[in-house]
């Protein structure tokens, strides 16, 4: 036995030195220690299912970087089978059991966790184990619906970044913006009426978004953009008809969105009001009503990509004679970095 222990401590500390050659890893508060983790043990659930969602786990656990995973297939080459056994049967409660059996992880930090059935409810549910001083370092839980595959995706996941946070690393689940960054291109598109005399426009967008975050959830912004493209009047129009000519908008709108916070995919809704100056035919102003929708994309914790579209409102004043009503749409691409 204590062979196999000394050959599993020069395995875990010689282990893929090319690997830590190629890329140095980012400072972490683990200082160099690795990070052994077990397969969700399935509780009443199919084996597929805890096996699926494992593979989430892991993704989570190294979702931001900073840490060096040691998976099952890695332990089963530190530790011989029946200390395998014997680890796979010790209860979460019980750190001290973990100790007992992994001691060829000396210095090291073991995860694991289940997947339990409860009723019509799955529960999540892992640990993470100072090997060394055999004491809990922290642990996590969350349960979703039985029939609710994204849910539990969800619950696996925020398990993944309680544990990360327990570690001392960077995780969703401690990082809370405070401001963000967002720049927009796109094209917009608007149809007057009225003393307009049937007006098109057709524009292309470049727009910059100040955000405030009062929770991670709700944030109020500050658009500023301008607008450059043709406008026409359409056949029929009561002026000189298919007259073409170029236009120029500056908007600028304050309001509030509501964000439904997911870890990759954000979607959120928004309503704001704001001025715009406009070039036209003339000089004129509007008042803007803006109904805003769209996606984040976050594959970082602070750098992430929107997609973003908007119901324009405007009801023009100071346009000479003309007092007309603009409706109009406007969509964007765009990259945004949270502090």
């Amino acid at each position: 036995m204590k062979t196999a222990i000394l050959l599993g401590v020069a395995v875990l500390c010689c282990a893929n030195p090319s690997e830590a050659e190629e890329a140095a890893p980012a400072p972490s508060p683990l200082q160099g220690r690795k990070v052994a983790v077990l397969d969700l043990q399935p509780q009443g659930v199919p084996e597929g299912t805890a096996s699926t969602l494992t593979g989430v786990f892991l993704s989570g656990l190294a979702e931001g970087g900073q840490i060096e995973l040691v998976g099952k297939s890695d332990l089963a080459r530190i530790l011989n089978l029946e200390e395998m056994q014997a680890l796979l049967g010790c209860p979460p409660e019980d750190p001290r059991c973990v100790a007992d059996h992994a001691r060829a992880l000396t210095g090291g930090v073991l995860v694991w966790g289940s997947v339990g059935r409860v009723g019509d409810r799955v529960v999540v549910s892992a640990a993470a184990v100072d090997v060394e001083r055999a004491a809990t370092i922290g642990r996590a839980s969350r349960s979703a619906g039985l029939d609710k595959g994204e849910d539990q995706i969800q619950a696996v996941l925020d398990v993944a970044a309680e544990i990360r946070a327990t570690l001392g690393l960077s995780s969703r689940a401690t990082f809370s913006p405070i401001m963000a960054a967002l720049v927009l291109a796109g094209v917009s598109a608007s149809d007057y009426s009225e003393g307009a005399g049937d007006l098109e426009s057709f524009n292309f967008m470049l727009q910059a978004e100040l955000n405030v975050f009062l929770r991670d959830w709700l944030l109020l912004f500050l658009q500023v953009g301008t607008r450059l493209g043709f406008n026409g009047r359409t056949e029929g129009s009561q002026t000189e008809e298919g007259k073409a000519f170029e236009a120029w908008f500056l908007p600028v709108t304050v309001g509030a969105k509501v964000r439904f916070v997911r870890p990759w995919l954000t979607p959120f809704l928004g309503l704001g009001v704001g001025v715009s100056l406009l070039q036209l035919e003339e000089l004129a102003g509007a008042f803007n009503v803006n109904l805003v929708a769209g996606l984040e994309l976050n594959p970082w914790q602070r750098f992430g990509f929107v997609i973003q579209g908007a119901m324009v409102f405007s009801q023009f004043f100071a346009a000479g004679n003309q007092d007309f009503l603009q409706l109009g749409g406007e969509i964007g691409l765009g990259a945004v970095y949270r502090f």
